[in-house]
C-alpha cells in the first residue's frame, strides 16, 4: 500500500508538470512550424525569383509570336491587296480596250459620217445655188414675158398703124393683111393660153409632189413604229425562250454551259476549296422593283462570277471552263481568301433611312457575302426612286458614305464632294429589265411577257389600215402627178408649135407689106419688122428663161432629194454611232471608277507594305531582346527550383503582373517574419533541437509499439489465471474502458467517436498510470513514459471532441482549437480529374493517400478547375506516396481541389482527408500558420477498413492491456 500511495504521488507530480511540458511541446511545434513556413516561403521566393528571370523571356517571345502573327496578317493584305491590285489592272487595261476598240469604230464610223455631213453640206449649198439661180431664172422670165407682152403691144400699135395705111391701099391687101392680122392675134392667145395651161400645170406638178412626200413621210413613220414593234415583239420573244431555259435550271439563266460547269466543279476533288459562283445564284432581291437597279450596281459580269480561295484554284477552274467549251465571254474569276464570317460593314454605310445596295439583298453564303463587298463596294451605293430625287439628293448634299446611286429606271449618279464631280448617266434602254436578278421562269413573268407580245401585235393589227389607206393615197397622188406631168409636158410641146404658127404668120405679113412700095408702109413694115424682130428675140429670151427657170426648178429639187438623202445618211450614221458614243461614256466612267480604286488600293498597300516593314523591324528588335533576355537568364547564378528545367516550359510560367505581386508579398511577408523570429542563429538552435526532439518522440513511439508487443506476448499467458478480477473493476474503470475501446489502434491512428462524449482528466490519469505500471514492470525508461504521457494527453484532449467517424465532416479539438475534419474515398479515370471545393476558414491540411494507382493533388484559390499546368494552381503535391498540402487562414476562400489519376493506372483508388482548424482573432494577426499535425495521425483519422481486409481494434487490444494492467494490480493489491 505504501508503494501504492508513492507511486500516486509521482503520478501528482507528473500530472503537474503534465501542462508544462505541454506547453513545451507546443512551443517547439510553434517554432519548427514557424521556420518550416518561412524556409518554404523562401523556397518559393526563389522560385518566384527565378520565375521573373525568365518570364522577360517568355514575353519577348509572345510579343515577337504576335508580331509575326500580326507580320502575317499585314503579309496576307499585301498579297491580297496585290491581287486586287493587278485583277483591277486587268479590268484597267481590259476597259482601255474596249474603250480603245469603241473610239476606232466610232473613228470608222466618223468618216463616212463626216463625208455624209460634208455631203450634206455640200448639197444644202448646191440647194441654195439651184434655189438663187431658179429665182433669178424665175425673173428673168418674168422680164422676158413682160417685154414680149411690151413688144406684143407695139406690134399691135404699128398693126393700127398699118390697118389704117391698107385701108388706103388696094382692098385684096388689105384683107390679106386682116386675115393674117386675126390669125397672128389667134395665135397670140393660144401662146398665151399655153403659156397659162404650164404655169398652172407646173403649179399643180408642184403641190401634188408634196402631197406625194407628206405621204412618203407619214409612211415612213408608220413603217418605222412598225418595225420597232417588230423588234420588241423579238426581243420579248427572246426573254421568253430564256424564262423557259431558266425554269429549268436555275444556272442555265448565266450560261448555256453553267449547269456543266458546276457539276465538273462539283466532281472535281483537287480544290483546296471548292470555288463560289456564279454568284448571282446566291443573291436574292428583296423587292422585285429594285432588281434592274441592283443588277446595274453589282454589273451582270460579276453576277456571273465564280470566287476562288487562291490563284492555284483559280487555274483549275479556268481549265473546267475550257473543258466546257464555252461560247462567247467566259465567266470571270474573282480571287480572294474565304472567309466562313460575314464582314461588319456597319461603320462604311449611310444613315439607314437611306436604302442600300446591301439593305435590299439577301446573300445566302458568306464567301459571295465579302466578294460582293469588295468588288463592288455594295453597302455605299444607294437605291433612289426617281431620277430628279437622285440628281436632287447627290448633287445638294449627298448623304455620308454614299458614293454613288441608282434609280428604278437604270440611271446611274455619282455623288458629288470629296474631290468628287457630280454625274448622272441616264439609261439608253428605257425598256431594259434584269436578267439575272428577277424572280424569273415563273408563270406570273411568262403570263406578263405573252401578253406584251400580243399588245404589240394588236398594235400592229391596228395600224394595217391606216398603212393601207396612206398607201391608196399616196398612189392617188402618183396618178395625179403623172396626170400633171403629162399635161405641162403637152403644154411645153405645144408652145413650140404655136411659135411656128406665129413666124410663119409674121413672114406671110413681111411678104405682104413688102408688096407695099410707099414710103410710109417701108418705114412702118421697117418698124414692125423692127418690132418683129424684138418679139422673137424676146421670145426666145423668155422661152430660154422659161427652160433655165424649169432646170432651176429641177436642180431645186434634185437638190433638195439629194440633201435629204444625205440627211437620212447622217441620222442613221449618227444612230449608228450613239451606242458607240454611250459605251464610250460608260468606259470614261468605268475607267475613273477604276482609277479611283486603283489609287485606293496602291495607297493601301503603301500603307500596308509600311506597316509590314515596321513589324519586320519589331520582330527583329523582339528576337533580339528575347536573344539578350534568354542570354541573362541562362547565365544566371541563381539555383533551378525543383521540378523545373534549363530553359524551363515558357508557357507553363504564371502570369507577370501576379508573379511580381506574389514575389512582392513574399518579400514583404518573409522581412516581417524575420523581425518576428528575432536572432535567426536563436531560431535556428531552436529549431534545430526541436526537430531533435520531435525524432526522439518518433524513437520512443517504436519503443512504446515494442512493449506494447511484449505485454501482448504476456497479457496471451496471463489471461486465463486473470479472468475473474474483470467482474471485479470499479464502475469508473468500466466507464473509461468503453470510453477508450471506441479509439482504435494504439499508436496514433484515431477514428473519432461516434457520441459527442468527452474523455475528462481522470481518464487520461488513468492511462498514464497504467503506462507507468507497465513501465515498472516492462523496465521502460522514465523519459519514454513522460513521453507517452505527453502523447496519451494529445491524443485524450483530441478524443475529447471527436463526433463521427464517417466520410462527412464532424467537429472536433485540436488542442485548445475547434477543428473541422472530411474524409472520403473515392476513384478517378487515368488522365482524368475529380474536382473539390473547400468553404472552412482557418488552417486547412489536405491529405491524399492512394489506395490504388497514383493520384496526385492540385489546390488553387483562383481558378475553380485546377490542372497541373503552374498558372492553373498555387498548391501541389505530387510525390508516390502520401501527399499533403498545408494552406494557412490567409488564403482566400473557396479553395478548388483536384485529385489527378495518372495515366499508367486506368483507374485510381483514393482517401481524401481535409482538416480545417478554426482560429481566433489573436492567431489571424500572427504570422504563425496552422499547428504541426503528424502525418500518420491525420492519414488514419477516420480511416476506413478495406472489403475483405481486418486489422487489430485498438480498443481490443487497449483492453488487452488494461486487463493485464488491472490484474497485476489486483495482485499487488491483494
Amino acid at each position: 500500500m505504501d508503494y501504492l500511495n508513492d507511486f500516486d504521488q509521482q503520478l501528482q507530480l507528473m500530472a503537474k508538470r503534465l501542462p508544462e511540458l505541454e506547453q513545451k511541446a507546443r512551443t517547439l511545434k510553434e517554432i519548427v512550424k514557424r521556420h518550416r513556413n518561412v524556409n518554404d516561403e523562401r523556397i518559393q521566393l526563389n522560385t518566384f525569383g527565378w520565375m521573373i528571370l525568365w518570364i522577360p523571356v517568355r514575353d519577348a517571345l509572345h510579343k515577337r509570336i504576335d508580331k509575326e502573327k500580326k507580320l502575317e496578317k499585314a503579309k496576307d493584305a499585301l498579297e491580297k491587296l496585290d491581287a486586287e491590285v493587278d485583277s483591277i489592272t486587268a479590268d484597267k487595261n481590259k476597259v482601255e480596250e474596249e474603250k480603245a476598240a469603241a473610239i476606232a469604230e466610232i473613228e470608222e464610223l466618223s468618216g463616212p459620217t463626216s463625208s455624209v455631213a460634208a455631203q450634206v453640206t455640200e448639197k444644202k449649198q448646191q440647194v441654195r445655188v439651184a434655189f438663187q439661180r431658179f429665182k433669178q431664172a424665175e425673173s428673168q422670165a418674168r422680164d422676158k414675158n413682160n417685154e414680149v407682152r411690151c413688144r406684143a403691144q407695139e406690134m399691135v400699135t404699128v398693126r393700127k398703124q398699118l390697118d389704117k395705111l391698107l385701108e388706103s391701099g388696094p382692098s385684096q391687101t388689105k384683107d390679106a393683111a386682116q386675115k393674117i392680122q386675126e390669125d397672128i392675134e389667134r395665135n397670140e392667145q393660144e401662146m398665151l393660153a399655153a403659156s397659162n395651161g404650164a404655169e398652172v400645170a407646173e403649179e399643180e406638178v408642184r403641190r401634188l409632189q408634196l402631197s406625194e412626200q407628206q405621204f412618203q413621210g407619214k409612211l415612213a413613220k408608220i413603217r418605222g413604229d412598225v418595225d420597232h414593234w417588230q423588234r420588241e415583239i423579238r426581243f420579248r420573244e427572246e426573254k421568253l425562250r430564256a424564262e423557259k431555259r431558266s425554269a429549268q435550271s436555275g444556272a442555265a439563266k448565266f450560261g448555256e454551259k453553267m449547269p456543266d460547269l458546276q457539276a465538273l466543279i462539283a466532281s472535281e476533288t483537287r480544290f483546296a476549296r471548292k470555288p463560289v459562283g456564279p454568284l448571282g445564284q446566291y443573291v436574292k432581291v428583296r423587292d422585285e422593283k429594285w432588281a434592274l437597279a441592283v443588277e446595274l450596281a453589282i454589273k451582270p459580269e460579276t453576277l456571273g462570277a465564280f470566287a476562288c480561295d487562291n490563284f492555284k484554284d483559280s487555274a483549275l477552274l479556268r481549265q473546267l471552263v475550257g473543258r466546257c467549251r464555252w461560247s462567247g465571254r467566259t465567266p470571270a474569276i474573282i480571287v480572294s481568301k474565304f472567309k466562313d464570317t460575314p464582314y461588319n460593314t456597319s461603320a462604311h454605310e449611310p444613315p439607314t433611312q437611306f436604302e442600300t445596295v446591301l439593305r435590299q439583298i439577301e446573300v445566302s453564303d458568306p464567301v459571295v457575302y465579302n466578294t460582293l463587298i469588295d468588288q463592288t463596294k455594295i453597302e455605299s451605293i444607294l437605291l433612289i426612286n426617281s431620277d430628279q430625287e437622285a440628281r436632287t439628293l447627290m448633287q445638294s448634299n449627298p448623304p455620308p458614305n454614299a458614293a454613288k446611286g441608282f434609280t428604278l429606271s437604270g440611271a446611274e449618279v455619282f455623288a458629288s464632294g470629296r474631290g468628287k464631280q457630280y454625274r448622272f448617266y441616264a439609261n439608253q434602254h428605257s425598256a431594259q429589265q434584269a436578267q439575272y436578278l428577277r424572280a424569273g421562269g415563273g408563270r406570273d413573268s411568262s403570263r406578263e411577257l405573252h401578253g406584251e407580245i400580243a399588245e404589240f401585235k394588236r398594235l400592229l393589227q391596228e395600224q394595217r389600215p391606216q398603212i393601207d389607206q396612206i398607201e391608196k393615197q399616196l398612189q392617188v397622188a402618183t396618178r395625179e402627178l403623172r396626170a400633171a406631168s403629162d399635161q405641162l409636158r403637152r403644154a411645153n410641146d405645144n408652145l413650140p408649135r404655136i411659135e411656128r404658127d406665129g413666124r410663119d404668120l409674121k413672114r406671110q405679113l413681111d411678104k405682104l407689106l413688102a408688096q407695099a412700095s410707099s414710103n410710109n408702109t417701108e418705114i412702118l413694115r421697117e418698124e414692125f419688122s423692127k418690132l418683129q424682130l424684138l418679139h422673137d428675140e424676146a421670145v426666145k429670151a423668155a422661152k430660154e428663161a422659161k427652160k433655165a427657170a424649169d432646170e432651176g426648178e429641177t436642180a431645186f429639187e434634185e437638190a433638195q432629194e439629194e440633201e435629204k438623202m444625205a440627211e437620212q445618211k447622217l441620222t442613221a450614221a449618227k444612230k449608228r454611232i450613239e451606242p458607240f458614243h454611250a459605251q464610250l461614256t460608260k468606259f470614261e466612267a468605268d475607267l475613273a471608277t477604276l482609277e479611283s480604286q486603283l489609287q485606293v488600293n496602291i495607297a493601301k498597300r503603301t500603307k500596308v507594305d509600311q506597316i509590314r516593314q515596321r513589324f519586320d523591324e519589331e520582330v527583329g528588335a523582339l528576337q533580339a531582346q528575347h536573344d539578350q533576355c534568354y542570354e541573362q537568364a541562362i547565365n544566371s547564378e541563381m539555383p533551378v527550383p525543383d521540378g523545373w528545367t534549363v530553359p524551363p516550359d515558357l508557357d507553363a510560367l504564371p502570369d507577370t503582373q501576379e508573379t511580381t505581386d506574389r514575389y512582392t508579398q513574399l518579400e514583404q511577408r518573409l522581412l516581417a517574419a524575420q523581425q518576428a523570429l528575432g536572432d535567426p542563429m536563436e531560431d535556428k538552435n531552436k529549431y534545430d533541437e526541436a526537430v531533435a526532439r520531435y525524432r526522439d518522440n518518433k524513437l520512443v513511439h517504436k519503443q512504446l509499439h515494442k512493449i506494447h508487443q511484449q505485454l501482448m506476448s504476456r497479457l496471451k499467458h496471463r489471461e486465463e489465471k486473470y479472468r475473474l478480477v474483470r467482474s471485479s473493476m470499479s464502475l469508473r474503470l468500466k466507464l473509461s474502458f468503453m470510453r477508450l475501446m471506441n479509439m482504435r489502434q494504439f499508436g496514433g491512428k484515431i477514428d473519432y467517436m461516434k457520441e459527442r462524449q468527452p474523455i475528462d482528466a481522470a481518464d487520461g490519469l488513468f492511462c498514464c498510470r497504467a503506462v507507468i505500471v507497465a513501465a515498472v514492470l516492462g523496465n521502460v525508461t522514465m523519459y519514454s513514459v513522460v513521453v507517452f504521457s505527453v502523447l496519451a494527453a494529445v491524443v485524450s484532449g483530441a478524443a475529447r471532441a471527436n463526433q463521427q467517424a464517417t466520410s462527412g465532416g464532424q467537429s472536433v479539438l485540436y488542442g485548445d482549437l475547434p477543428a473541422e475534419l472530411h474524409v472520403g474515398v473515392d476513384e478517378v479515370g487515368g488522365g482524368n480529374y475529380s474536382y473539390y471545393s473547400i468553404n472552412a476558414a482557418g488552417y486547412v491540411t489536405i491529405l491524399l493517400d492512394s489506395l490504388k494507382g497514383d493520384a496526385d493533388l492540385y489546390v488553387s484559390s483562383r481558378r475553380k478547375e485546377p490542372r497541373f499546368a503552374l498558372d492553373s494552381h498555387e498548391y501541389h503535391s505530387t510525390t508516390c506516396g502520401i501527399d499533403r498540402v498545408d494552406i494557412g487562414h490567409l488564403v482566400p476562400r473557396p479553395l478548388y481541389v483536384a485529385v489527378y489519376g495518372h495515366p499508367s493506372n486506368e483507374v485510381t483508388r483514393y482517401r481524401l482527408l481535409v482538416l480545417a482548424i478554426q482560429v481566433t482573432e489573436k492567431e489571424k494577426l500572427e504570422y504563425a500558420e496552422a499547428p504541426d499535425v503528424p502525418d500518420e495521425l491525420i492519414r488514419e483519422i477516420g480511416l476506413l477498413e478495406d472489403d475483405g481486409e481486418t486489422t487489430n481494434n485498438f480498443g481490443e487490444i487497449l483492453l488487452k492491456l488494461l486487463r493485464f494492467l488491472v490484474e497485476l494490480a489486483v495482485e499487488i493489491l491483494l
